[in-house]
């Protein structure tokens, strides 16, 4: 005899199953919730800064770009509600046939929560951008015709002033020689300026001779 099922055996005789005291509940349950967020900055190619120093001479540079951001997401449920209604049905099986007598029928309900409530984010950031020049050697010859021009242009500018000085001199000395004193605030035009003597020439002047003597007629 194989003993191996004895104690099984015994605890049945001794607790016997009776579908009076026995029951059975399933309340499976099931709840899913995600979110998901995708947030996509795009940094868009700006025109590199361009230097102009006349006669068609433009010289690119590099840009460092600092762009910052902020975006906000907002995620919310119409109609909102706290708690949902879960109703309760009739289990009762009076008959002992394993399924309920009237499972339609609606013995109650309750109410649980229902988690639902509504979300708002802020998102900063900051996007970094460096555009660079790859054709060193035309930078380089870009910027030596611009040392050029700005020598050429400081050139001109020294020659008009040149020009702007001797046009005030001769106009100062011309109205000094016609005896016009200027007065006011245009008296600093010609404070600077005054005439002298022609080369080889000497100014006015006054001589007292005394006759000698000898050179007395009788």
């Amino acid at each position: 005899m194989n003993y191996k099922f004895t104690p099984l055996l015994l605890a049945l005789i001794c607790n016997p199953v009776s579908a009076d005291n026995y029951s059975s509940t399933s309340a499976p349950t099931s709840n899913v919730s995600g979110s998901i967020s995708n947030i996509g900055v795009m940094n868009m190619p700006t025109r590199q800064f361009q230097n102009q120093y006349g006669n068609g001479i433009v010289c690119q540079g590099e840009t460092f770009a600092i762009q910052p951001y902020i975006s906000t997401n907002m995620s919310f449920t119409r109609p909102y509600r706290e708690t949902s209604p879960q109703y309760l049905f009739s289990n009762v099986d009076a008959n002992e046939d394993g399924d309920p007598d009237n499972p339609s029928q609606l013995i109650g309900e309750r109410y649980a929560a229902t988690g639902q409530k509504d979300s708002f984010a802020i998102t900063p950031g900051i996007s970094l951008s460096w555009n660079i020049p790859l054709d060193r050697r035309a930078q380089k010859l870009c910027r030596k015709l611009a040392a050029k021009q700005v020598q050429f242009w400081e050139n001109r500018i020294a020659d008009q002033r040149i020009s702007y000085e001797l046009g005030r001199i001769k106009h100062c000395k011309s109205l000094l020689s016609e005896g016009v004193i200027i007065t006011g605030k245009f008296a600093a035009i010609c404070s600077d300026v005054s005439l002298g003597l022609p080369p080889n020439s000497l100014p006015q002047h006054q001589h007292s001779i005394t006759p000698l003597e000898n050179d007395v007629k009788p």
